[in-house]
């Protein structure tokens, strides 16, 4: 948020990969999601990173034919919470916070609406409030993306709403700097196929979407105390079974993580 600020993140490194390609230079302006989305509506920004599309904003915005990535939408809730281990039955009549304008707020309202959830749901222009009013306990619950929480956040997942892919969109009157966008995505795809998913494990490999056990869970688990596995026989790099009968390959790693 300042020009003499070290810029770092997954959408400053995903900026500076496409100048190479279309020699774009940047001037940076700064503010909540709320107002930069209405200058990038307006015209007074040329490109805003993270956009995912909807409806409304297909008609006002230009958008190129790849995606930057993929995030998913959850509940949070702090992990010493009352409601942590309640799960989704622990949310009705709670206050649920969101930013608006938001493809969250859009699929928190469809969740409530479908779910009959019965949340209260208070929206904010931004981050930073709707954080301040989260971290002194006046909201019970907080909707935010998979790559913006991390373990030391000390945030759970109650449930996921959906997911959507996002974009680097465009100003509706600049179409030439679409054109230019598109080739330059084209050229990184073809030369390196998975340079957003080598971005997304840089800044995104501490999530915190395992969260606390929840009650079900709990009693489940006190029923199963051991748990059986079967595996496909001769079946390298996944399974197979050594001279000593032992299972080995990628599934015993798999379940020794797990």
């Amino acid at each position: 948020m300042d020009d003499n600020a070290v810029k770092s993140g997954l959408a400053y490194d995903y900026l500076q990969k496409i100048s190479y390609y279309t020699n774009w230079d940047y001037d940076y302006v700064y503010g909540d999601w709320d107002t930069m989305l209405q200058k990038l509506f307006n015209g007074e920004i040329d490109v805003m990173a993270g956009v995912s599309k909807t409806p409304e904003r297909l008609e006002k915005l230009l958008f190129p034919d790849y995606a930057m990535g993929l995030e998913n939408y959850y509940i949070y809730v702090y992990s010493d919470s009352p409601l942590a281990s309640r799960g989704i039955a622990g949310l009705m009549n709670r206050t649920i916070s969101v930013n608006r304008n938001t493809v969250m707020e859009d699929m928190l309202h469809q969740w409530n609406d479908e779910g009959n959830h019965q949340v209260n749901i208070v929206t904010y222009s931004g981050n930073d409030s709707r954080y301040r009013d989260f971290d002194s306990r006046k909201i019970d619950a907080t909707v935010d993306t998979d790559n913006n929480v991390n373990r030391d956040n000390r945030m759970v997942p109650i449930t996921r709403i959906g997911q959507t892919e996002y974009y680097l969109a465009i100003n509706p009157h600049r179409p030439d700097l679409l054109h230019e966008l598109n080739s330059a995505l084209g050229k990184i795809t073809s030369t390196d196929p998975y340079f957003t998913k080598k971005l997304s494990n840089t800044y995104f490999s501490h999530l915190a979407v395992s969260g606390k056990l929840q009650e079900d869970e709990i009693t489940w688990l006190r029923e199963h105390p051991l748990i059986t596995v079967g595996y496909l026989d001769d079946y390298l790099p996944f399974s197979d079974t050594n001279a000593e009968g032992q299972v080995y390959g990628i599934i015993t790693d798999l379940l020794n993580e797990l």
